[in-house]
């Protein structure tokens, strides 16, 4: 981590926290100088997804998946902004921002600072 930050800044940080979240690195404890620290790889050089889902669901995944950066970073704002003790309920969220499940559901998994851990958003621990 410390070697990603120093290189590309806090945005290689984000980066590299956002794939441990989507699960295409991995990582793994070792002794370095300062002690013990994680390190991340990767064995993957291509990913393949196939989809099947309404015309509605797929429109919002698609849209979530192209929103420019300030976009999603607006819809980040709101959501941390409307969290109490550092969450929120999906149900709640959708209702506040006026969005469908899907939608919402998209923005978190391509956010690098929310998760979804049953019925709650929250931030990820690390930012």
């Amino acid at each position: 981590m410390q070697q990603i930050e120093e290189k590309y800044g806090a945005d290689g940080k984000k980066a590299l926290l956002y794939l441990d979240k989507i699960k295409l690195i991995e990582t793994q404890w070792t002794t370095g100088s300062n002690g013990p620290e994680k390190a991340y790889h990767t064995y993957y050089s291509s990913v393949q997804i196939n989809l099947i889902g309404s015309m509605a669901d797929l429109s919002d995944i698609i849209y979530a998946t192209t929103m420019s950066y300030d976009e999603l970073s607006n819809y980040e704002n709101k959501i941390i902004s409307m969290m109490e003790n550092n969450s929120i309920f999906i149900g709640d969220a959708i209702d506040k921002l006026g969005v469908s499940q899907t939608f919402l559901k998209g923005i978190i998994n391509r956010s690098s600072v929310l998760q979804i851990k049953g019925y709650k958003i929250e931030k990820v621990a690390d930012i």
